[in-house]
């Protein structure tokens, strides 16, 4: 005798979800997106910035720095410093530079204060003179005279004047000095910000008053639990300093910390960073497993990005951005444009939902795509739809990469299954 069962097949829910590059960064809802050579618009994500070669260089060249609107390379093979706009040349810099403040005289002309690790220099019209034994890790021009750091001593010069660098203050060497007493490790950083001046240490921050001719100071240690501060991570964005840490990258009103995310600042090498501001953004040189790149933070937008061009060794921004892409110096322009070097415009985003079925993905945009999920690849065009059927799994990771400057990519949409069986399991 046959025996028949009727089965009947779990029933099913549908959620359907399109992704804004504004709901693909919901922490709340378990999202996160990185983003590589692209960048957010009105029109969505895009490929990021382009650039062009403003400056040739004569010899390969490491750091780079920017006083005021000069362009300085240092010259590796010679010690030397190449002062990019003049073609000037500065013999006997020796080590690269920390730091570099622009200093002016009352009549307009002036030089540069270089700041070793172990001396600080001045250079004019392509000579040094003067020294100290000093040096420090970090400097900033702060009411007309230059403050710098080293270990737990902070160092300054008298005001700018006419008078030049050659006896700039009160000690016969032209520096004046005040030691301080922290447990919370040696100087990373320096800022002026807001009429003050505030001191980085490894594990804090000082809140510096320095007024007037006679210098009277005073300090403050502000409340500080954000981790081990990264040398060269700290930056004057505007209405904000911005660093990172170890735990990622903070930023402070002189109030109150921010914490912008730590996903973007886990793929970087925290042991060589070099930051500044760039249109009120973060803007870093940094170095990843994958080579070189820069790294901006949108504090309007609350997101981070890289950017490529290989080769290159560092970049420099303040009304403009530049980079050093040997044998040129180029300027970031806006339009959009892949590098040399076959790199491509890519996101990855994550996504959790633990008790459901990630049924497709269909690109909201125009052109093809390379789209991964887990261990499938598929090319697409907008607007197809990719069938993945996956199993419920804490997290998705969907990574979208298309070498063409095109790139544009206003939402993801998803669409989720959730059946009886998953609600139980």
């Amino acid at each position: 005798m046959r025996y028949e069962k009727d089965i009947t097949p779990p029933s099913a829910s549908f959620f359907f979800e399109r992704l804004t590059p504004e709901k693909m960064r919901d922490a709340d809802k378990g999202r996160s997106l990185s983003l590589y050579h692209v960048r957010e618009t009105a029109q969505g994500l895009v490929c990021g910035e382009g650039y062009e070669e403003m400056y040739g260089l004569e010899k390969p060249v490491g750091r780079m720095y920017l006083a005021d609107r000069e362009i300085y390379c240092y010259e590796p093979d010679s010690g030397s410093l190449f002062e990019v706009t003049a073609k000037r040349r500065y013999t006997g810099a020796g080590a690269p530079p920390t730091a570099a403040v622009r200093h002016f005289r009352e009549n307009g002309t002036g030089g540069v204060y270089w700041l070793f690790s172990d001396t600080v220099k001045y250079g004019e019209s392509g000579q040094f003179s003067g020294s100290g034994n000093y040096g420090g890790v970090a400097a900033v021009l702060h009411r007309e005279r230059m403050f710098f750091v080293k270990g737990r001593t902070l160092y300054y010069t008298r005001p700018f004047s006419s008078e030049g660098p050659e006896n700039p203050s009160r000690d016969p060497h032209g520096f004046g000095k005040i030691d301080f007493s922290t447990e919370n490790g040696d100087f990373v950083g320096i800022a002026s910000f807001r009429n003050r001046l505030y001191l980085f240490l490894e594990r804090g921050i000082l809140r510096v008053r320095a007024d007037g001719e006679a210098l009277n100071f005073s300090a403050e240690t502000l409340p500080y639990a954000c981790g081990k501060i990264v040398a060269g991570s700290v930056a004057d964005c505007g209405d904000r300093l911005a660093f990172i840490t170890d735990r990622g990258l903070y930023s402070f009103d002189g109030n109150t910390y921010r914490f912008a995310g730590s996903g973007d600042t886990e793929e970087m090498d925290l042991s060589a960073i070099h930051a500044s501001s760039y249109l009120g953004k973060y803007f870093a040189f940094v170095k990843r497993a994958g080579g070189n790149a820069l790294y901006l933070y949108d504090f309007e937008r609350n997101y981070g990005r890289f950017l490529f061009a290989s080769p290159m060794t560092d970049a420099v921004a303040g009304a403009n951005a530049f980079f050093v892409s040997y044998p040129s110096v180029c300027r970031l322009t806006e339009k959009g444009a892949l590098p040399k070097g076959g790199t491509e415009c890519s996101l990855r985003l994550t996504l959790q939902k633990p008790m459901m079925r990630l049924e497709w993905v269909r690109i909201v945009g125009k052109g093809e795509f390379t789209v991964r999920i887990g261990t499938r690849e598929k090319r697409v065009k907008a607007g197809e739809k990719f069938f993945v059927g996956m199993r419920p799994s804490p997290q998705t990771e969907i990574t979208v990469r298309s070498g063409s400057p095109d790139f544009a990519v206003p939402a993801i949409d998803v669409l989720w299954r959730q059946t009886d069986d998953d609600r139980y399991h």
